[in-house]
């Protein structure tokens, strides 16, 4: 303890203070991403294991028989292997190919014949089709499709292994002359498996298998890799942006920069409103002339079927003669009981196009609702971090892709989107009326139950958490701020009492819903009863998650999401940014639930979450412009370069040129449709 000094210890303490937790967040959150980001390099594998014995054979996709065909009459002596010309989705980890092949003898356990793919081996495989490629240890191929081939003699008890790394499909093919057995899996967004056998006329026969669930550990590899792909580039970003500020310092242009910046800031009011005005005729053209005014899709045709009863003031209609003329889907999204006909969704969406159809435009409803969000974005970025962020979320989500395509159709989740910004928009915004906007919020809240339940019940607890830190950090009248959370309470259970009701009027019978006459909200649909699991519910997400990152901001994939993640790895005490990544996280984990993606229109389960990406992309900027400055202030300090002034000027100019680079990106990709990353992406408008 010699040289010990009263005075260490206090600096120690001072190190791990509440001063310094911005500081310990950005080195969690980065030992965290890093270790991640090396776990995950690679992105997830399949694991196909094909058993033979004379003509029987078992299909195994990672350890779960697919199949067990029985084809009689065929003695396969060659092995092959079918891969396509290219990813489907260009956000899925790369490399795509083959990093293993293995053949073992199951009566002595001999491997006959093994490819790691360390490098090209012409004298094992011989190409049929394509181009050869090998890349980290996995055979890909070029801009066609490929196909190889091996001779390999005595198949009659073999065990065939191979392991597929990032395909969307691939097909292990098993020959002897004229005849072919064609093992097809597709594990991602399909889930599915097929055996083929086929010979010179074509296919003779063909075996339905089980649908693919996948390691769980490799599903969440992939989408780990998907997520943390541009990691190490954002880093370079904020190097380079901190570089920047420390390099160069020229005051009288940065505060020129600087009076331009907020006399902008100053009509933002204006200038939103301008985006807004933007975003309504963008979305009218989008909705009236290239939609042609006309749903597209039976859940849509079912909203508008419930609106127009709802414009004529009632909540069911009677019962056609020959119902079967109005079934167009399976099961039927219209429902009977006793005489009335309606459809099987709560009233809140459809309460919204009724509006619409009492003025004959109901097409005008959606994009109404998406240029008011654009507006309420902006107003509720700029209570809680300032004037700059809500027009920067607000400049995002009008040149987000995913919002032109989900505010310009008839689906709920544009709706439910508008009414959370809505929501939180009455609980941050300053008033006198406190009681009155808390209870207005609540019963908003409610009605996002009444549009898509699970995505209210999602949203809760991230609201709650939200709630409660307020409560507990109250630093005056915290009795007031009670009163104000009960009367939210109180507006949402009167929403959620209408459900019940609504229930009553349709169904008979308080609590069933219209969900519950055709299986959508219960065990057979939902939750982890029979056949769904958690592996499933995963594939749910890394298929979402693949279209999300396309189609979110329409930015490169090497960007991604990161700039959300900004306010994390650069450090923050800020709760709102916490609150904003539990929302997002909590919204898009609901779909582990559901038994498929569904994906229509985009990634269409994940819309909601689209107000707080964009919130705390534009945060994350925010975050990056002040990060840069204090590091390179403590830089210039180090330097005893203490009294040069910090350009906060022109480091915003180099964001705003940065992420307008970003948008352009988007807009001539997306809305010129002159990107190749949408050409052929299935369930994405073109």
């Amino acid at each position: 303890m010699a040289g010990f000094k009263p005075t260490s210890l206090s600096r120690v303490g001072s190190v791990f203070s509440a001063r310094y937790g911005a500081l310990w967040v950005a080195v969690f959150a980065n030992v965290f991403l890093a270790i991640l980001y090396i776990w995950s390099r690679g992105g997830g594998v399949v694991h196909l294991r094909i058993e033979t014995d004379g003509s029987a054979y078992r299909a195994f996709v990672d350890g779960r028989q697919i199949a067990s065909p029985n084809f009689r009459g065929v003695s396969p002596n060659r092995l092959a292997f079918g891969i396509p010309e290219k990813k489907d989705i260009p956000t899925l980890p790369g490399p795509a190919g083959i990093d293993l092949v293995r053949v073992t003898d199951r009566n002595t356990g001999e491997v006959v014949f093994e490819d790691t793919f360390d490098s090209w081996q012409p004298e094992l495989w011989r190409l049929d089709a394509g181009e050869a490629l090998v890349e980290d240890g996995v055979f890909s191929t070029g801009p066609s499709f490929a196909s190889v081939s091996t001779n390999i003699s005595d198949w009659d008890s073999h065990t065939i292994e191979a392991q597929f790394r990032n395909l969307t499909r691939a097909s292990l093919t098993l020959r002897q002359g004229r005849d072919v057995l064609s093992f097809n899996i597709w594990p991602f967004a399909i889930y599915q498996s097929r055996v083929d056998r086929l010979d010179d006329s074509g296919l003779v026969g063909r075996f339905g298998g089980a649908d693919l669930e996948l390691d769980r550990r490799q599903t969440l590899k992939s989408i780990t890799a998907m997520l943390l792909r541009p990691y190490p580039i954002i880093l370079l970003i904020v190097a380079g942006v901190t570089v920047f500020a420390f390099a160069v310092r020229l005051p009288s242009l940065d505060r020129r920069v600087q009076s331009v910046g907020q006399l902008i800031l100053a009509r933002a009011d204006l200038v939103v409103l301008g985006l807004a005005a933007a975003a309504l005729a963008l979305l009218w053209y989008l909705i009236y002339v290239v939609g042609e005014a006309m749903p597209h899709v039976p859940d849509s045709v079912a909203y508008i079927f419930q609106a127009k009863i709802f414009a004529s003031f009632r909540t069911a209609t009677e019962v056609p003669p020959v119902l079967r003329s109005f079934s167009f889907s399976a099961p039927s999204a219209m429902q009977v009981v006793d005489d009335r006909w309606f459809s099987q969704y709560p009233f809140g969406h459809p309460l919204f196009l009724a509006i619409g159809e009492v003025f004959r435009i109901v097409w005008l409803v959606p994009p109404i609702l998406g240029a008011a969000s654009t507006f309420l974005i902006y107003r509720i970025g700029r209570h809680v971090y300032g004037t700059s962020v809500g027009a920067l979320a607000a400049l995002l989500l009008l040149f987000s892709p995913f919002f032109q395509m989900t505010a310009s159709n008839f689906m709920s989740h544009n709706t439910a989107a508008f009414v959370i910004l809505l929501c939180l928009f009455l609980y941050v915004r300053p008033t006198r009326r406190r009681l009155l906007s808390m209870l207005a919020s609540g019963i908003l809240l409610g009605l996002l139950f009444n549009i898509r339940p699970l995505t209210a019940v999602a949203f809760m607890p991230a609201l709650a958490g939200l709630f409660a830190y307020d409560l507990i950090h109250a630093t005056d009248d915290r009795a007031s701020l009670f009163r104000a959370y009960l009367a939210f309470a109180v507006g949402s259970v009167l929403l959620l009492g209408a459900y019940f009701l609504y229930n009553q009027v349709t169904t008979g019978d308080l609590l069933t819903s219209g969900y519950a006459l055709t299986n959508t909200y219960s065990g057979d649909s939902i939750g982890f009863d029979g056949e769904h699991s958690v592996a499933r519910g995963l594939q749910n997400i890394q298929e979402l998650l693949a279209y999300m990152l396309l189609v979110a901001h329409g930015w490169p994939a090497a960007i991604g999401l990161s700039l959300a993640a900004l306010p994390f790895i650069l450090g923050t005490r800020h709760r709102w940014d916490y609150f904003l990544a539990a929302s997002a996280l909590s919204l898009a984990a609901a779909v582990i639930l559901y038994r498929n993606a569904a994906v229509m229109h985009g990634p269409r389960f994940w819309y909601e979450t689209m107000p707080f990406l964009m919130l705390l992309t534009a945060r994350g900027v925010q975050r990056l412009w002040e990060v840069s400055l204090a590091m390179s202030d403590w830089l210039a300090s180090r330097l005893g370069r203490k009294n040069q002034t910090t350009p906060g000027g022109l480091v915003g100019v180099v964001l705003v040129c940065f992420v307008a680079g970003l948008i352009a990106f988007s807009a001539y990709g997306w809305m010129l449709g002159k990107r190749d990353a949408w050409s052929g992406v299935p369930s994405v408008p073109q």
